[in-house]
């Protein structure tokens, strides 16, 4: 019969015993056991343990239970006697003795780095610790050098119990003291048996068996080479799996600016009759409110499909949502390409919009739901990117479908990338383990996983995934059970509500405000309105002006993912917005002193500051921000403000044009002004940190300063 062992490798002694079944490569089963779950307190699981305690060792009929610390003198020592491990559990009887030695001792002395040393350090970097833990966090020195002078006392040998090889002590020792370093509290430097003990530690096979960084409260975000998050190596479907889903972004890009090439539409020559050869060629003598409809139909499409698809993500999955969003895509690109007059184009245009609408809400969700926290940034400018190559491409079709005919050719582009997503995806597209683990379906999550990371780091991803510093790593029950959104999940209410109560308000209003601030940075008026802008500049061909605006926006994306990752979201995204104010001011003065190459010497760099920031990390951020199980419903409340400013940018923006005349892009300039003091007051920092952290710092201000 199998050997089950329920554990959760947040607790130490649970990784000290993980890692040595899986160093012996013995056959048994993980159970993940979630803190403040109903498993703690369910008849099954106190009928192992009546303390509710983890890990619990399950072989047949037989069980060995924790006692707090008990693992150390009961479930190692047993699995080494019971398989004859004598090279971890030596059976010489002064040997055997020595490790005995040293794990009775570890259990009363090791082990008081989590109660009184960790946990006290967590709860004063979010600002709740008690003055107790305070207390604690004051004399850590003190207590940490007393046990690693005591340590450097066992290590006779290279290892400890006066041992030349690793023992069951050394496991034990290094799964509870390696965390110190982790927090980077501690320098280890003035002891050299103790340093080189944890260097050779760090070499027993296999690593991500000891994940050192899984704990809750490890530095996250800090580069830790071959350790925890940082050593989880991606399998090929993490990339596959972000990469065929940025498919459908590349449709949103070139959307975008579809319809951006004054041959396609210029006032003066569609009202002109007859209409000349070669212009005004989509439906020629269009009006101009035929136009503006068929320009805006897009962002109603989008503003719908984004309020709309959050819900129906989290009741069907982020992976089926997406293939269905396919059928968008090909029915609005098959009805422009085949429309026979600009209304039916127009409806063509409000389909190809629900599909973008969709797409920013699930494909960005999603990639935030599959990658690893260290990876995050990285992975998540890339649906900037490409919405970026997307708008290029189509920006290169002015060249050749600027015709009567070539035009629709660029309509049905799409279906292309429809047909390639619902191709690939079956085989190369995991589902959100996020997702499938809120609809309690662990075993397919942990599937998922393994697709995504290898059997080896499932349990690992899976402490990440559902890692809470909020829990006691030794306790059955945890203070999880109080949080007051878990809480509120926990008895069914709706998203809405959650996201108005007051433990959500803030993370909904920044979010909304940096959604909403994308679009009045002004961006989108270099997309849709640019070839006005280059013929006003003084430049005859507006392809080419608009063709270099576009790669512009392309390379300085590709560069903002490891930016992020190495400065930090919150820095890159307030640097960026400063210089886009700046830009903005010059582009006036460009314009007022009528300087036609020092505008777009400014509009290139105002785009390449927006895709250095506003662009890539307001997807990123926006994910970033929510648990689990509200981040779907909020991601569309977003996208949702998203696409209205949008629309109004769209719809209004002529008119401010036609009356500011060179001082058009003045209210951005103001706009960005208070925007960037909004980001610097709301916006914190989530590079590289679990969600969990994140949302510990917004309880944190909650205790603090309230939610406003």
């Amino acid at each position: 019969m199998t050997i089950k062992l329920y554990a959760n490798l947040i607790s130490q002694p649970s990784r000290a015993a993980e890692w040595v079944m899986r160093v012996k490569k013995l056959d048994h089963e993980f159970v993940v056991t979630e803190f403040g779950s109903p498993m703690f307190t369910s008849a099954e699981f106190l009928a192992m343990n009546p303390n509710g305690l983890i890990p619990v060792l399950q072989d047949g009929d037989f069980t060995l239970f924790e006692g707090y610390g008990c693992l150390l003198n009961a479930i190692m020592p047993y699995l080494a006697e019971k398989f004859g491990w004598t090279d971890l559990y030596p059976a010489d009887v002064q040997a055997h003795a020595k490790v005995n030695q040293y794990l009775h001792w570890h259990h009363t002395n090791a082990r008081l780095i989590t109660p009184k040393v960790l946990v006290p350090l967590m709860h004063t970097k979010q600002n709740i610790a008690t003055p107790e833990e305070a207390v604690l966090v004051k004399g850590s020195p003190a207590l940490i050098t007393k046990l690693v002078e005591l340590v450097e006392t066992f290590l006779v040998k290279d290892y400890i119990a006066e041992s030349d090889e690793p023992t069951l002590a050394d496991f034990a020792c290094y799964c509870e003291l390696v965390q110190v370093e982790l927090m980077g509290v501690f320098d280890f430097s003035k002891y050299p048996k103790f340093t080189a003990w944890l260097k050779r530690m760090k070499l027993v096979t296999p690593r991500s068996t000891a994940p050192r960084g899984s704990f809750a409260g490890s530095t996250a975000g800090k580069e830790l080479p071959e350790d925890g998050m940082q050593a989880l190596r991606p399998r090929w479907m993490l990339y596959s799996s972000v990469f065929v889903s940025l498919l459908l972004p590349l449709q949103y890009g070139w959307s975008t600016s579809q319809l951006n090439l004054s041959t396609y539409n210029d006032e003066d020559d569609c009202d002109a009759r007859p209409v000349a050869d070669g212009t005004c060629v989509i439906f020629p003598g269009h009006t101009t409110l035929q136009w503006t409809f068929a320009v805006n139909a897009w962002f109603v499409g989008g503003m719908a499909g984004s309020m709309l698809s959050g819900g129906i993500a989290d009741r069907f999955g982020r992976k089926r949502v997406m293939q269905f969003n396919c059928a968008f895509i090909i029915v609005g690109a098959v009805v422009m390409t085949s429309s026979t007059g600009i209304w039916m184009f127009i409806v063509g245009r409000l389909l190809a919009g629900i599909a973008s609408g969709c797409t920013t809400t699930v494909v960005n969700g999603f990639i935030n739901e599959v990658s690893p926290p260290h990876l995050r940034s990285k992975l998540g400018a890339n649906f900037q990117i490409a919405i970026t190559v997307g708008i290029l491409m189509v920006g290169i079709t002015y060249f050749f479908a600027n015709t009567s005919s070539g035009w629709r050719y660029a309509a049905a582009f799409p279906i292309i990338l429809a047909g390639l997503f619902l191709g690939l995806a079956p085989f190369v597209v995991v589902e959100s383990p996020s997702w499938l683990l809120l609809k309690g379906k662990q075993s397919e999550a942990q599937r998922e996983l393994a697709r995504l990371y290898g059997e080896e780091n499932v349990h690992l991803a899976m402490a990440w995934l559902k890692s809470t510093d909020k829990a006691d790593p030794e306790v059955g029950t945890a203070s999880t059970a109080s949080d007051p959104v878990e809480k509120m999940a926990a008895e069914g209410a709706s998203a809405m509500k959650m996201l108005l109560s007051p433990f959500l308000l803030r993370q909904l209003v920044a979010a909304v405000g940096i959604a909403i601030t994308q679009q009045l940075s002004g961006i989108n008026v270099v997309f849709l309105y640019s070839s006005d802008m280059f013929t006003s500049a003084g430049i005859s061909d507006d392809r080419i002006g608009s063709v270099a605006v576009d790669f512009v926006n392309v390379i300085p994306t590709l560069f903002s993912g490891a930016l992020a990752s190495r400065w930090g979201n919150r820095r890159m995204l307030l640097g960026g917005m400063v210089a886009m104010f700046f830009c903005a001011v010059g582009m006036t003065v460009a314009l007022l002193v009528d300087v036609p190459v020092l505008s777009i010497v400014f509009t290139a760099l105002y785009v390449a500051a927006f895709e250095l920031s506003l662009g890539p990390l307001c997807w990123v951020i926006i994910g970033d921000l929510f648990p689990d199980a509200v981040r779907a419903p909020a991601t569309s409340i977003c996208m949702g403000c998203n696409w209205l400013a949008t629309l109004a940018i769209g719809v209004g923006y002529p008119y401010v044009e036609t009356a500011l005349g060179d001082l058009g892009f003045l209210p951005f300039v103001c706009t960005l002004f208070v925007f960037t003091i909004f980001v610097f007051y709301l916006i914190p920092e989530t590079s590289g940190k679990t969600n969990e952290e994140i949302q510990a710092g917004f309880r944190a201000i909650r205790a603090h300063k309230g939610y406003v």
